[in-house]
């Protein structure tokens, strides 16, 4: 039942939190009456899916004029950063960051952080004490140990939070062992997804799986009896594309003539060398390989979780995968590693094949190979128990408490 009103004030920041946060915060403040607004930090904003979620987007002028740099000798900001960094440029950049943001920021009462950046915790040493601060972990921020995830920012960050998320306790509990055990009271476990729109999109698709398949091969000139094997979804080298191709090449040549390779690498590569890198893979071990390099339409992705006859999600790292979860409602074949925090898939009741090591992924390839069709009928079904994972969720009430301060 929705509240009549509601006395907090909320501001989501973060890089690009609006391409996935946009449907829970709809419904949020539909359901309680939430004045919410969004600081995102990219040009080229999803600007109708804003609009519908957010009482308004808030532009910050970033551009350093003369002037600009003039009154930074008047604001202690300056002083306290230059003291802090001996750089006289990050000094000033800090004193006109505050100075833009404090009428912002002293209008809102609770601080929603999304993925938790560098760039993005920056703008937390100029939220007032007496505001609240909730932290959303999306799991780079967690597990990927690169630089733009800086440990100390984020460690000073959860001992001032009032609220943390995480999407499962297999994150919960990596995030207790890195910040502190006495956190434990601040974290909530949710997914924050709300929308199922696009995974009933795919399930709606799979009475015409044999035709999108057809036409996919023909399309992209695949032989029509190969099975096609999709590798990962992005062209980041987190999805250890090489070490899985090990795998394949080892493989018995009468297995490697029955698949084609399907990468879709459609963005998250950093550098062009890895493309060819992979096609150096690929032909030195007789493997059909097609890297998709442009980015994909919405039709296009919907297509390509249909038309993946087997799909190898066994990345470095991962939290949470929507991709993966888009496959699974196409009733594909899915393999994934242990070593993943996939247990709300293993709790979901869907069934899919598992390694625990990169050398047990040939045998395991050849034999889901061997017994394709049996396979294939034990994953069908599997959308049914994905789609009513994300229904049984009520994220947008867990998401509610966190935002609220109520365990």
């Amino acid at each position: 039942m929705p509240l009549a009103c509601n006395p907090f004030k909320i501001l989501v920041i973060g890089d690009e939190p609006s391409d996935f946060i946009c449907p829970v915060f709809k419904k949020l403040s539909a359901r309680y009456k939430l004045d919410v607004n969004l600081l995102e930090f990219r040009k080229n904003k999803k600007e109708i899916l804003i609009k519908e979620a957010f009482n308004k987007s808030i532009d910050l002028k970033t551009k350093i004029g003369l002037i600009d740099v003039f009154h930074s000798f008047y604001n202690p900001h300056f002083y306290f950063d230059f003291v802090k960094h001996f750089n006289f440029k990050l000094a000033i950049r800090a004193a006109f960051t505050a100075k833009k943001v404090k009428p912002i920021f002293t209008q809102h009462d609770v601080f929603n952080f999304h993925l938790l950046t560098a760039n993005t915790l920056k703008y937390l040493e100029f939220i007032p004490k007496s505001k609240k601060i909730v932290l959303s972990f999306w799991g780079s921020d967690l597990l990927d140990p690169s630089p733009q995830f800086n440990p100390e920012s984020i460690r000073r960050a959860v001992q001032r939070a009032d609220s943390i998320t995480l999407h499962s306790i297999e994150m919960r509990e990596i995030f207790l062992s890195k910040y502190g055990r006495h956190l434990f009271d601040k974290v909530h476990i949710l997914l924050v997804v709300e929308d199922t729109e696009m995974l009933e999109k795919i399930v709606s698709k799979i009475p015409e799986k044999e035709r999108i398949i057809v036409k996919f091969k023909e399309k992209y000139n695949i032989p029509s009896n190969d099975k096609i094997v999709t590798i990962g979804h992005s062209g980041h080298d987190i999805d250890n594309h090489l070490v899985v191709l090990k795998s394949f090449a080892l493989l018995k040549e009468a297995a490697k003539k029955e698949i084609t390779l399907v990468l879709p690498m459609t963005y998250g590569c950093k550098e062009l060398n890895y493309f060819e890198e992979i096609k150096m893979a690929c032909k030195k071990n007789h493997l059909n390989c097609l890297i998709l390099d442009t980015f994909l339409t919405e039709d296009e992705i919907i297509e390509l979780r249909i038309v993946s006859e087997i799909h190898v999600r066994t990345p470095k790292f991962d939290a949470f995968s929507l991709a993966l979860c888009e496959t699974f409602c196409a009733d594909n074949i899915i393999i994934t590693g242990a070593w993943l925090p996939y247990s709300r898939l293993r709790f979901s009741g869907a069934y899919f094949c598992e390694i625990d090591f990169y050398e047990k992924l040939t045998p395991l390839i050849e034999k889901v190979l061997l017994n394709f069709r049996e396979n294939q009928r034990r994953h069908a079904g599997n959308h049914k128990k994905i789609i009513q994972m994300f229904k049984d969720e009520n994220c947008s009430e867990k998401f509610y408490k966190a935002l609220t301060f109520n365990n």
